[in-house]
């Protein structure tokens, strides 16, 4: 189902709807049943691929600024004021950005997409992650050093444990603003040259 979708996202722009071919079937006649079981498909892959790069990217930036304290001068601010740029601040540039990535591709368009998902909640599960590595208690870390734990298994086997729910709390509330941020992207308009046939 999601090569599927994969494959549904990687397509000619041109095979796109123009509006005024939605203005003569009319939109009942456009969105069948089958249409928006496929759009609604489309919508959870992005979603879901959102969610994956918003986890990769805590994983590496949260464990980093947790660990090193150089790290963490230059990764708190930044997340903090990343975080505090509002979507559309994002979509003004991005949306040239990756639309010059895949050019005439609907690709583009849905790169738009999966990074307003990564922007609405990987700054706050980073963060959460960052404070339960910081938090971990002091006692459960000798413990895993008296079983001998390097710092690999320590991680794996403690503090990302320790961490699973913050991190899943803050998934799921992260969810609402992902929500938002997939609607204001697929409300976006993009304007190309083309032709009718």
């Amino acid at each position: 189902m999601m090569g599927w979708c994969l494959t549904q996202m990687n397509r000619p722009l041109s095979q796109l709807p123009t509006q005024q071919q939605l203005d003569v079937l009319g939109s009942k006649n456009y969105f069948t049943f089958a249409q928006l079981v496929e759009a609604a498909l489309r919508t959870m892959t992005r979603l879901f691929i959102g969610m994956l790069w918003s986890l990769a990217f805590s994983l590496v930036f949260g464990v980093m600024a947790a660990r090193y304290k150089t790290a963490r001068y230059f990764i708190l601010p930044l997340v903090n004021l990343l975080e505090s740029v509002p979507l559309r601040g994002f979509l003004t540039f991005t949306t040239a950005w990756f639309m010059g990535w895949f050019p005439n591709n609907v690709l583009g368009v849905e790169a738009v997409a999966i990074f307003g998902v990564f922007t609405a909640q990987a700054w706050n599960i980073m963060l959460v992650l960052y404070q339960s590595l910081r938090v971990t208690p002091k006692e459960l870390l000798t413990v895993a050093d008296q079983f001998g734990c390097n710092s690999w298994q320590r991680f794996w086997r403690l503090e990302f444990i320790y961490a699973v729910p913050g991190i899943l709390w803050n998934m799921v509330i992260s969810q609402s603003a992902a929500w938002f941020a997939l609607v204001a992207c697929e409300q976006a308009t993009v304007a190309f040259p083309r032709t009718e046939p």
